[in-house]
């Protein structure tokens, strides 16, 4: 008996509700107001909370989507062809200077980061962490330095000799075991002897090639190219990784400097 008086007394409500609203769009009108629907006049029914709920999950899933799509990071996005012809054309000594800016561009972005954790984790599944990039920049000179050495201190040699460049498991386990900052370090030390060996040639030496039926004919010149292509590709991607984790929260500006302001930094050549 008493939800039925309940139910009576609400659509009552209701219904004086829907009358005075007619009723003042009736006197609106009568008076030369601008004409508006009585019903957009009513306030609008409150949203259910599950449906609310279930409207911002798929908001999140098509952001995600969205994001996956369109900036999902790795090293294997495109370069570019402007950026391609800056590297062709510096000269050998801006090369230099290039490799050697890629261990000022790291240190400037990891050393203030005293937490592993923040640079052993990746923004989302499938991405890098700042950890592994260094690894793969690591592991990129120690293939290429044996060759450039061979090269440099033989006479057309047989780029065929060297065993191929495979990843050491062991080293992989004690890789997970390392910091990044000692990662850092011993990838300072390859990249500083791969610099020392290019500064004492001479600028006809980046012209010597070594052959290679396994692989292809390579000359310096190539490989030190390769190089600075291939520090693009992970300091972009290094860059991005710092930025979008959080990683950089509570640093100096001079300290999140991105990549395109530091490359302004490099010259396209010069002369000593």
């Amino acid at each position: 008996m008493t939800g039925g008086i309940i139910c009576r007394r609400y659509r009552i409500g209701i219904g004086c509700l829907a009358t005075r609203a007619i009723r003042r769009h009736m006197d609106d009108a009568g008076r030369g107001r601008s004409h508006v629907p009585w019903r957009e006049t009513m306030p609008p029914a409150p949203a259910e909370p599950m449906l609310v709920a279930r409207a911002g999950k798929k908001a999140r899933k098509k952001a995600v989507r969205m994001r996956s799509a369109t900036s999902f990071i790795t090293v294997d996005a495109p370069v570019d062809e402007q950026q391609r012809r800056q590297i062709a054309q510096m000269n050998n000594n801006a090369v230099i200077v290039r490799l050697m800016f890629t261990i000022n561009h790291l240190s400037r972005w990891l050393s203030p980061i005293h937490d592993p954790d923040r640079l052993s984790r990746s923004v989302y599944r499938d991405e890098p962490s700042a950890k592994e990039l260094v690894i793969g920049m690591r592991d990129e000179e120690q293939r290429v330095f044996p060759k450039m050495h061979l090269i440099a201190t033989r006479s057309n040699p047989d780029l065929d000799t060297l065993p191929p460049w495979q990843p050491d498991p062991r080293v992989r386990d004690a890789d997970q075991r390392t910091p990044p900052i000692v990662l850092l370090a011993s990838f300072r030390r390859l990249r500083l002897s791969t610099c020392s060996l290019l500064r004492s040639l001479p600028d006809d030496a980046w012209d010597l090639m070594g052959r290679s039926r396994r692989d292809r004919n390579v000359t310096v010149r190539e490989l030190a190219e390769g190089l600075v292509l291939h520090d693009y590709r992970y300091l972009r991607a290094l860059d991005d990784t710092l930025e979008q984790s959080g990683a950089r929260e509570g640093l100096a500006e001079i300290q999140k400097a991105r990549l395109d302001e530091l490359l302004k930094l490099s010259p396209g050549h010069l002369d000593f």
